[in-house]
């Protein structure tokens, strides 16, 4: 029997109000579903745990050693070129990232979607959590070895800078449920979305801040709200800088929007989504 006959022979013995509101279910489904994602992506490979902390590390070391090629011995803002990377580079691939496990969510979990209390967003909330997680955990590390190695314990203001990373995630998890809903209409937006979005690399300030750059240029890119949240948490991590670019209200306005957005999408497609 294939798993699609399998799952739908299953008898329900217990009553679906018998296993709580729908709040507890969403919380048990996702909760169990964080725990078989975890087991699945570092439990089988010993090695993923060090690739999500080298990948990163390695990019920044890149960068790093290519600006001071070049002749900056001093980064746009702080004092350590790893540092400035650090809180571009991670907080973006918190956005990258979740925008990519989300998309592929449903995909790779469809023999748990056949059983009715398992539903499309269970898979969706479960991966952007532990995405997230990996990527502060990832922060985490860079930031405690730097500070240990040198000596020197960041005076950040930690509050601003979870919070533009944490919006950074949400902005990921609204991007990979659009884009899973396009793509169950249109399958080559996948490969589409992948061209089209690798710009934002370069225009999200990871590599530059944005009130060094000319008026015209600084109009364009403020139109980007990752850009906003790079400078905003950069603004939170060194105490010296203070970007004159953010607004809150938009960065709050466009993340918030495009997760009802979202929501609402993934309501109307399920069934195009789970085909």
């Amino acid at each position: 029997m294939d798993q699609t006959g399998f799952a739908k022979s299953i008898e329900r013995t217990e009553p679906m109000n018998n296993l709580g509101s729908p709040l507890q279910i969403f919380i048990r489904n996702t909760s169990s579903m964080v725990l078989r994602e975890m087991r699945s992506k570092f439990g089988e490979q010993k090695l993923s745990y060090v690739w999500a902390l080298v990948e990163p590390l390695g990019w920044i070391l890149m960068m790093s050693t290519i600006f001071l090629a070049m002749g900056s011995h001093v980064p746009p803002v702080g004092d350590s070129f790893v540092m400035f990377f650090s809180t571009g580079l991670v907080p973006f691939s918190a956005f990258k990232d979740t925008g990519n496990v989300v998309r592929n969510a449903v995909k790779q979990n469809k023999p748990l979607l056949f059983f009715p209390i398992i539903k499309p967003i269970d898979a969706f909330v479960s991966r952007a959590v532990l995405e997230t997680l990996t990527q502060i955990t990832v922060f985490a590390i860079i930031v405690g070895t730097h500070s240990f190695v040198y000596g020197s314990i960041p005076r950040a203001d930690w509050i601003n800078v979870i919070i533009p990373f944490a919006l950074l995630a949400i902005m990921g998890f609204n991007v990979g449920i659009l884009n899973c809903v396009i793509t169950a209409h249109f399958h080559a937006w996948e490969q589409i979305w992948g061209i089209i979005s690798r710009p934002l690399f370069i225009l999200s300030g990871i590599f530059f801040v944005a009130d060094t750059l000319p008026p015209e240029a600084r109009y364009v890119l403020s139109w980007n709200p990752m850009m906003h949240c790079i400078e905003w948490l950069r603004s939170g991590f060194f105490p010296e800088f203070h970007s004159t670019v953010v607004d809150v209200g938009y960065v709050l306005s466009f993340t918030f929007g495009g997760l009802f957005l979202a929501l609402v999408l993934e309501r109307v497609f399920r069934n195009k989504i789970l085909e």
